[in-house]
């Protein structure tokens, strides 16, 4: 490990039963659970760090309503920018 590196706890970030969603190498994710339990929270951080692990990859978010995705794609993913360094 480089001194530069950031080191982040991803399950303590994250919160438990997400394991089987970072394990996945499917294209398409159904994600399941009640408000509040880091759905779009965990699935921002998972679309950084694949960024970061294959540079040449692009990101495309699509939501039902263009106006939300500031309010919510946006902002979370902003957020695991800011978590990941």
């Amino acid at each position: 490990m480089k001194q530069n590196d950031i080191v982040v706890d991803l399950p303590k970030t994250v919160g438990a039963g997400y394991g089987q969603f970072w394990r996945s190498r499917s294209l398409y994710r159904v994600v399941k659970g009640s408000r509040g339990s880091k759905k779009s929270k965990t699935t921002a951080l998972n679309y950084v760090i694949r960024l970061l692990k294959y540079p040449w990859a692009n990101l495309l978010v699509i939501r039902r309503y263009s106006n939300t995705n500031k309010q919510s794609t946006y902002t979370d993913f902003k957020w695991a920018c800011n978590v990941l360094g």
